[in-house]
């Protein structure tokens, strides 16, 4: 049974880095996303559930090298569309959380002078646990906090330049992270009705992935794989929640 909705908007920072096989920093993107997220919760036995659709989508400044060493500086644009899916046992004490999520992001490195750019599409699936705590502060302000760890794994297809499509196996992905929520009733009368700030800081390490050949006209004529990479993410964001 549905119990509530909440439509968010707000913005994310993040940091994204690639590391060589030496564990020399080869890419740094830095840039600012733009965030909707509709959340709908329902209730099923003793348990709550929730599910979350994320859509972030901006610009990344790139630096990094070409395939001959040189630095280069471009952007990339990235898109990205998330589904969770929580269930969530709630006792005196905390809340206990399962989840499950799979990820859609697009990067379209920018071409740059002479060096081109090309299109990437990541697909990755995790599974984790989150705890957290829920306090009324008053009859207006309410608090939760959480925390989470993750696991994950995926593909990413890629185009690279003068050659044919080709998807590559990302290494594990580790995921930690925490929200804080502050709530807040505006009008007494009407308490299924409520506004509220969130704050999120998370992190995630991927491993290099496996080696691939690479084909031009179904030709080999190379070998690439998905370094390792991270990604750190600070957001945040205001929604309304309507309770039933």
């Amino acid at each position: 049974m549905l119990s509530s909705v909440e439509p968010s908007v707000g913005v994310a920072r993040e940091h994204w880095s690639e590391y060589s096989r030496d564990d020399r920093r080869i890419v740094l993107e830095t840039g600012r996303l733009e965030a909707f997220e509709l959340a709908l919760s329902g209730t099923c036995g003793g348990l709550s559930l929730k599910f979350d659709l994320i859509k972030q989508s901006g610009v990344r400044q790139y630096e990094g090298f070409s395939n001959r060493g040189q630095p280069v500086r471009t952007a990339s644009d990235i898109d990205v569309l998330g589904l969770v899916a929580k269930a969530t046992y709630t006792t005196d004490l905390a809340s206990i959380s399962l989840f499950g999520a799979s990820r859609q992001s697009d990067r379209v490195i920018r071409s740059k002078g002479a060096v081109a750019g090309y299109p990437e599409e990541f697909e990755q699936y995790f599974a984790g646990a989150a705890v957290g705590k829920h306090w009324n502060l008053n009859t207006e302000l309410s608090l939760n906090l959480s925390g989470f760890v993750s696991v994950g794994k995926g593909s990413m297809a890629v185009e690279l330049p003068g050659a044919d499509r080709l998807r590559l196996t990302l290494g594990q992905t580790r995921a930690r992270g925490g929200q804080l929520k502050v709530g807040y009733t505006p009008i007494k009368e009407h308490r299924d009705w409520k506004t509220f700030l969130l704050f999120d800081a998370n992190t995630e390490a991927t491993e290099a992935g496996r080696v691939a050949t690479v084909y031009q006209d179904a030709v080999p004529i190379s070998a690439a794989y998905q370094p390792r990479f991270t990604l750190k993410t600070r957001s945040v964001r205001i929604g309304i929640e309507r309770t039933f």
